[in-house]
């Protein structure tokens, strides 16, 4: 009986691993797609899906969700981000070696610390993103 086993173990790795990434793969998209309740019903003023990587871990496109609203971002992978434009300090675009994305400078402590956001519309997000930070007053920068 083990022998019999033995000849259909190539037979069933061939068969597992590709079905073991397509699980993954499966998970990812819909864990990334998933909405916050916040964003239910409302209508994103840009979104597209993306690249990104969050402090150590980096996720090609289109395993990335990004989504603008008129006061908040949500950034969606495995897990999910939601940044309000008052927590966003700054966002750099940058175009390195033909690869265009946008840094973001944050202080919301439960989100990672390193945001980078590798996107073909890297400058009009960063520009939407801008012109939204523009609209609220830093902490530094007030007026006594």
């Amino acid at each position: 009986m083990p022998e019999q086993f033995i000849q259909y173990i190539p037979f069933l790795s061939s068969f597992l691993a590709p079905a073991i990434i397509i699980i993954v793969f499966v998970l990812l998209f819909k864990k990334r797609n998933q909405l916050l309740d916040l964003e239910r019903g409302m209508v994103p003023i840009h979104k597209e899906n993306c690249g990104g990587k969050f402090n150590y871990t980096n996720f090609s496109r289109p395993f990335v969700r990004l989504a603008l609203y008129n006061d908040f971002m949500i950034i969606s992978y495995f897990k999910q981000i939601l940044l309000n434009y008052h927590e966003i300090e700054k966002v750099e675009y940058k175009n390195q070696w033909g690869q265009k994305y946008i840094q973001i400078f944050h202080r919301k402590a439960d989100a990672p610390k390193k945001i980078l956001l590798i996107t073909k519309n890297a400058e009009q997000i960063s520009q939407i993103i801008n012109q939204k930070l523009s609209n609220y007053v830093q902490p530094t920068q007030r007026q006594t």
